[in-house]
Formats: structure tokens, sequence, C-alpha cells
């Protein structure tokens, strides 16, 4: 038996297990086959394929549960976070880069929601930029219900590519912002436009007008910053307001 092992390292062997759960169309919740059954069809050790396994739980595809065995993880894009941007600080990314990626990627999502929304996306767009009219909460708050409206439109793209893409990249902005969050509490009347203009332009099907729309409102917040640290700016107010 251990004369036929193979010497294969763990990051191959990972690579053979996500092969195996994407073939056999496993989802969320399902189980793995025992350590010794994936022991004997791989021909590897026990140890070596927990190196493989540990491998595919720091990617968030698997995890070990008590009585359960191993069984695929449901998606979360929580695990890709933490590596990108830690990959991003040692570039020395900066929050203009951030900034004008979310442009580029918001913009383009923006038109292809105008082009495939449904009814119940538009309904949820909708409600999201209502909500974000209605609020006087704290800036978190407010914040987060700006999150809502963007994610929204998001999920209008019905684009798995577009979805994970742009979840990412409005996650990492989210980071930064918090080092921004002063700005937040400064333009809501044009935030509220903005977000109308946005949901109009979806909702008429106008994916060029949304597109250019979209960029402007994303990038307006480079002006806010500039402005905020102009000498003749006055004091950030802090407490209460809404997001950008």
């Amino acid at each position: 038996m251990i004369k036929n092992r193979k010497v294969i390292k763990p990051q191959s062997l990972a690579g053979l297990l996500r092969e195996q759960i994407a073939r056999k169309g496993l989802s969320p919740g399902d189980r793995l086959p025992t350590h010794a059954e994936l022991s004997r069809r791989y021909g590897v050790g026990v140890r070596r394929l927990r190196e493989a396994l540990s491998i595919l739980r720091q990617e968030g595809l698997v995890e070990t549960r008590r009585r359960g065995g191993t069984v695929v993880a449901e998606p979360s894009l929580e695990v890709l976070r933490e590596p990108i941007d830690w990959h991003l600080s040692a570039r020395g990314y900066t929050y203009d880069d951030l900034l004008e990626a979310r442009a580029a990627m918001e913009s383009v999502i923006a038109a292809e929601a105008a082009r495939r929304r449904t009814t119940r996306d538009l309904l949820q767009i909708t409600e999201a930029m209502e909500r974000f009219e209605e609020t006087d909460g704290p800036v978190e708050e407010a914040e987060q219900i700006d999150m809502d409206f963007h994610q929204a439109i998001l999920q209008a793209t019905h684009n798995p590519v577009l979805l994970v893409f742009g979840q990412l990249i409005a996650e990492q902005f989210r980071e930064k912002q918090r080092q921004h969050r002063h700005l937040l509490a400064r333009k809501p009347k044009r935030t509220i436009r903005d977000h109308r203009s946005i949901q109009k332009y979806i909702q008429d099907r106008r994916p060029e007008q949304a597109r250019a729309r979209m960029l402007k409102h994303v990038l307006q917040q480079r002006l806010d910053e500039l402005e905020a640290r102009s000498p003749k700016s006055r004091p950030p107010v802090e407490g209460k307001g809404r997001g950008s």
C-alpha cells in the first residue's frame, strides 16, 4: 500500500479535489468522501491529504464539521478580500487608485443593469434609494444603505463574473473609505440626485446614460476629497450624515 502511494504536492492534490467537487456538482453542505476513502482514491497518505484539504479551507471551498466530516462550504468573498487587500497594500495602492477602479467597474455594472434588469431588480434598487433618502441616522447606517443601493444595481446585471469582481471592489472600497468617512456627511442632496438619475436611466433601459451618470457619481468623491483638504473648506460634520 505504502509503495503505491504517489509523491504529489498538496497544491496539486488540492487541484484534484477541486476538480472532483466540480465534476460531481457538489453543492454547499454536501459531504466529501472520508479521509480514508480519498487517501485510497488518490494514493496519498492521510497527512498529505489533510494538507490539501487545509488549502481548500483557506480558500473557503470546504469546511470541517465536528460530526459532519468535510463538506463543501457556502460561497463567501470574505476569504478572498483579505489576501487581495494584502497584495494591494504590498503594491502601495492609494484611495485614488481604488476610486478609479470602482468608477470603471461600476459604470459598466450600471450599463448592464439597464440592459438586463427585471421588475424585481428595479423594485430593490428603488427601495434602497428611498431608504437612503429617508435616513437621518449615523454615518455608518447611511453608508450601509448606500452600499445596498449599489449592490442592488450589481445584482441586476445577472452576470456571475461581475457579481464576484463587483463585490470584491466594493468591499475593498468600503475598507478604504473608512479612512475618509468625514466626506460622507458633506453632499447628501447631491447624492440623492445622483441616485435618482441612475435609477431612472436603469428603469428606462438607457445603458449609456446609466454608465455615464454612475461614472460621474463615483468620481465626484475625488473632488469632494480635494475640497475637504482645501484650507477654505469648512470642518467636517461629525455624528450624522449620508453616504456617497
